[in-house]
């Protein structure tokens, strides 16, 4: 039996031998041209031999079109044959099988050339199909991948006609490092070597022809948007987005405060000081505990770290402001040490001893306030100060109509023309709380007061004509002392306290993305997320998403059951169901949705407890023991629940999570005990783990191992009896098996982790340095990549690929290859590295003919 198939470069395959067709000669697969490569010296018989080169190979088979005189058939079949051999479609592959070989080359087709027949000619029409493969070699179907261990010799065979290029892998994504990895075929003494130190990533060699490459393939975090302290915003005039310093320690940039990109710095983002002169910005960083940073960009890609002068920074120094003088070309920064100046981050120069603050432009002064005076100067050199007479602190200046404004903390506004004769406005208000901002929009006065019970805020033309703008839910805006217009998309922006608000006094949202759970609905193609924001409204809402950038609300869970508690939610992927349990007088509800929206009560009991799925059943348990034993309750039909029970000593326990793998179902309870069961009848104690607190259990499919998620550790099992702990910095809460890294990812902290199960070990897949202090709560992977939640928001992969081909060493060979029959390949490191180098080969086998 022969066949031969036809894939075009869309993937449409055509099968050249069944059906209608049949072949009748076949061409060009088994020989090629050669040209004997040879040289002659004068005089010489003959020649000497050089090398063999096998020509671009042409392939063509007379094909038989069995039409039965059909001529609508005929012409059917003459239309199929010209659409899938149409070379502007570019290359594909010829497949041809035989009962004990598979093999395909790439190749164009040329246009079919059909029989000149009269229309209604009869017989069996013929067509004459033909094909030019430019690299002349058959080749295996799939690729052979072979693994590597460092240290090891690896015999790899090559049954192949010729030598084949390969494919390199370095798995090097580790807590440790691996200096100067190198691979070597013994068999012709060939190698790459990196000379590069402290390589973290994932390393791919590729040795193909006009595929040549070495690359550091690095996957980093993207944050996308969440909940944080905004200190400081900048609007970048010249590209036309906002830049926003964070509390905790990071930058993010964004149009439209939908889709943001995450940059990392040393502390909390005191300052963003922004030159449109210069088209630069410098950040203010304060350390998170001590010390203070500067940066400098002028790409807004990248951060530069700037030196300081030991004046600025010495005594455990503080930013205190930053602002650029268009006037006067310079940037005026503060500390605690007093102000200073610089042109280009070189020099600098003290101006004032005081650590001056609101510093801006008024007229033809640069202005900055200390306590209730204002400083004043016009050349940064001369400074003179005054006293407005009111005794409390400044909290805000601005300038309308030439006149300047003060605000105070004892709620009191101070104004002058030209910086004298000031005077003490009257307001037509009884300002209540403390002064917190003052600033002009659009012509009008919009003013800040805090007070105990939230925000008074104020909008008027003039002090005397202000009126209350009566914020919807006042009462829980008590953090937020800022107000800026975001111009380019038309809202403000009241940011402090952790939140981001956009407002535009008839509603107010906060900036929502999920940080809890987190789904994916595949016919849809959507993500289904829970967010949580604490200390708001205590409210858990359900979120979608199709691009990870703007997410919807569809529903707020406790208003389905009105004034009940939030248990959990469990997703269903096969039939895209949600389910929620909430809490309510001693008695669980689990409802359930598949719009997300509208919700139907599928079962009220005794349970007041959580939800879990796992092999396709619902399970319901109490989380706390009662009368010496856990209650579960279960479901595979949504109609029909059982009921099971685990038989405990002691007091005060919980059952903390559930999973089934490997034929059992198995319970994590807050003591660290592990039970399991077969049939959900009978339970077995396996294990008690020693440790703090315990968060999550899941079984791996890929490594066939259980896992338990800790307080600062990792616990993994093969028997469920025996239990190895790995130390994790944070607490591990979910798990997934990934078929991108191919074994078991989790989050932990800031990082995301994968299980190295040949070193026993956890290694970092993704640092993400911001966020520490809070735990991954939900983990996806799908279209290829892996997107996660915390407290503070959502983060996804990406993927950069560097370049390190310049990094080989002299005596590396870009054309590293497999000999045909054995090869020896041995992969190594420096004795530097902190772990053993891993890897893997990929290489198909090629022939001459089939």
């Amino acid at each position: 039996m022969q066949k031969l198939v036809w894939q075009n470069a869309n993937g449409v395959e055509l099968d050249l031998t069944s059906g209608n067709y049949g072949i009748t000669e076949w061409e060009g697969f088994s020989n090629a041209s050669l040209n004997i490569q040879s040289q002659q010296v004068p005089f010489q018989d003959g020649g000497v031999f050089l090398d063999a080169l096998i020509e671009q190979r042409e392939l063509s088979v007379t094909l038989a079109i069995q039409d039965n005189n059909n001529l609508e058939l005929r012409y059917q079949k003459r239309r199929e044959l010209i659409s899938a051999l149409n070379p502007k479609l570019g290359e594909g592959y010829l497949i041809y099988t035989n009962d004990f070989i598979s093999k395909r080359i790439k190749c164009i087709p040329q246009i079919p050339l059909f029989e000149t027949h009269n229309s209604n000619d009869t017989g069996t029409p013929k067509a004459s199909l033909s094909w030019t493969a430019c690299e002349p070699y058959w080749e295996d179907l799939e690729d052979t991948v072979v693994d590597l261990v460092g240290g090891e010799t690896t015999v790899i065979e090559n049954e192949g006609d010729i030598a084949s290029d390969v494919e390199i892998v370095l798995n090097t994504i580790s807590n440790g490092n691996i200096s100067t990895p190198s691979i070597k075929n013994l068999t012709n003494g060939k190698i790459i070597e990196i000379n590069k130190n402290e390589l973290y990533n994932q390393i791919k060699i590729d040795t193909r022809t006009g595929k040549k490459k070495v690359i550091e393939e690095s996957y980093q975090a993207r944050f996308l948007g969440g909940y944080d302290t905004i200190l400081d915003i900048a609007f970048i005039s010249h590209l036309g987005f906002y830049l926003c310093g964070l509390e905790n320690s990071a930058l993010w940039k964004t149009k439209d405060f939908e889709s943001f990109e995450n940059y990392v710095v040393s502390g909390p983002v005191k300052k963003i000081v922004y030159s449109e002169e210069k088209e630069e910005c410098l950040i203010l960083v304060n350390g998170v505990t001590s010390g203070i940073f500067l940066y400098k960009t002028t790409d807004f890609e990248t951060y530069t770290s700037i030196i300081l002068p030991s004046s600025i920074t010495q005594n455990s120094a503080r930013f205190v402001y930053g602002y650029y003088s268009e006037s006067l070309h310079k940037y005026v920064i503060s500390s605690t040490n007093g102000t200073f100046t610089t042109e280009d981050c070189s020099s600098w120069t003290q101006t004032n001893n005081q650590p001056l603050t609101n510093i801006s432009s008024y007229g033809n002064y640069i202005i900055g306030t200390v306590g209730g005076i204002i400083y004043n100067t016009t050349d940064l050199s001369t400074w003179g100060s005054i006293n407005t007479g009111i005794n409390s602190d400044i909290v805000s200046l601005v300038e309308k109509s030439e006149k300047l404004y003060a605000l105070y903390s004892n709620a009191k506004i101070a104004s002058s023309s030209g910086l004298s004769d000031w005077q003490e406005e009257t307001l037509n208000i009884t300002p209540q709380g403390n002064g917190s901002c003052i600033t002009i929009i659009n012509n009008n006065f919009y003013i800040i007061f805090s007070t105990s019970n939230g925000i008074k805020l104020y909008k008027g033309v003039t002090l005397d004509s202000l009126q209350e703008m009566n914020p919807p839910a006042t009462q829980i805006l008590s953090g937020f002392r800022k107000l800026v217009q975001l111009s380019s998309i038309g809202m403000f922006l009241l940011y402090d306290e952790g939140f981001t608000t956009t407002y535009n006094f008839n509603s107010y949202n906060y900036y929502k993305t999920p940080n809890e759970n987190l789904y994916y609905n595949k016919t849809q193609k959507k993500y289904i997320g829970i967010s949580y924001v604490e200390g708001i409204d205590q409210i858990h809402r359900v979120l979608t998403s199709s691009d990870l950038k703007k997410w919807e609300e569809q529903k707020a869970l406790e208003t389905i059951l009105p004034t009940s508690i939030y248990g959990n939610t469990e997703y269903d992927t096969k039939t895209n169901t949600i389910y929620v349990s909430l809490v309510k007088s001693s008695e669980g509800y689990i409802y359930t949705s598949q719009d997300l929206i509208n919700y139907s009560l599928l079962v009220q009991d005794d349970i007041s407890g959580r939800i879990k799925i796992a092999n396709e059943i619902l399970f319901h348990y109490s989380t706390n023991l009662t009368s010496g034993e856990f209650r579960i309750r279960y479901t595979n039909n949504n109609v029909d629940w059982e009921e099971t029970t685990i038989s405990v000593t002691g007091s005060g326990i919980r059952i903390i999570d559930m999973c089934y793998g490997n034929n059992k179902y198995y319970v994590l309870t807050s003591n660290g005990k592990i039970y399991e069961s077969e049939d959900l009848e009978s339970w077995e104690e396996k294990a008690t783990l020693s440790g703090m607190g315990y968060y999550s259990i899941f079984y791996s499919e890929k490594e066939e191992l259980l896992f338990v998620g800790g307080q600062g550790s990792l616990y993994v099992s093969e028997d469920e009896t025996n239990w190895v702990r790995i130390p994790i910095s944070g607490n591990v809460k979910c798990f997934l098996d990934s078929k991108i890294f191919n074994t078991v990812i989790f989050g932990s902290g800031a990082k995301l982790y994968k299980y190295n199960n040949i070193n026993k070990t956890a290694d970092i897949l993704i640092n993400t340095l911001v966020y520490s202090s809070v735990a991954i709560e939900g983990l996806v992977e799908e279209e290829g990549k892996i997107v996660w939640t915390n407290f503070y928001g959502l983060y996804t992969t990406i993927v950069e690929d560097i370049n390190i081909i310049n990094y080989l060493s002299s005596n590396s060979d870009i054309n590293f290859k497999l000999e045909q029959g054995s090869n020896k390949v041995f992969i190594t490191s420096s004795p530097d590295s902190t772990e053993t180098i891993m890897g893997s080969i990929k290489y198909r086998q090629k022939y001459i003919g089939v």
